[in-house]
């Protein structure tokens, strides 16, 4: 592993600590585990940055901040993770950023295509934490799941969805560039689940 540069202080038994470890690991975020029931010294360095609470997890990020129990949106927040489309027009929406998502991102966008690719966690989906991936377009010899969404392609492809009541739908084809608008709900549409 990487020299990670954040680290997360929690418990085995933690529920919040476990989210937070997943959704640092889906996004390919490198971190170290400090178990505080095993580590003293991480007990007394969490009871210490809690004014004398015992509150997990806690973590800590390069720049000594830190968060306290954060919620999947506070950590991406933090990590300066795309969570809103930069644009309110899109040539296509894909759902869902697994093999399939990307495969289609990369040849809609080889065609000059606008993507959206719309992902709950990180890029690659559930083959994102594959050891190896057969077959892929444009890999001949496979690819590692943790390969698969290259800085490239997430750099190419904004990740996650518009903000909470903004819907999308199809507009009338326009002359080489078929577009897609993200409006206030009303009439038929694809709304973005809370």
């Amino acid at each position: 592993m990487t020299d990670s540069k954040i680290t997360v202080y929690g418990a085995y038994w933690c529920p919040d600590c476990r989210r937070s470890k997943k959704f640092l690991g889906e996004q390919f975020i490198p971190f170290r585990w400090v178990d505080i029931e095993q580590d003293k010294e991480g007990e007394a360095y969490v009871l210490k940055r809690n004014n004398g609470k015992r509150i997990i997890p806690t973590v800590v990020f390069e720049d000594d901040t830190f968060l306290v129990e954060p919620s999947n949106a506070e950590l991406a927040k933090k990590l300066g993770l795309k969570t809103e489309a930069k644009k309110t027009y899109y040539d296509l929406i894909i759902i869902g950023g697994g093999p399939a998502g990307l495969t289609a991102a990369i040849y809609a966008s080889r065609e000059g295509a606008d993507c959206l690719l719309i992902e709950r966690s990180g890029l690659g989906g559930q083959a994102g934490i594959t050891v190896g991936l057969d077959n892929f377009p444009g890999f001949p010899e496979g690819i590692s799941g943790q390969e698969l969404p290259t800085p490239t392609q997430r750099d190419l492809l904004p990740s996650l969805p518009t903000r909470p009541g903004q819907c999308v739908r199809p507009r009338p084809h326009l002359p080489h560039r078929a577009s897609t608008e993200v409006e206030p709900c009303r009439g038929l549409r694809v709304c973005r689940r809370r």
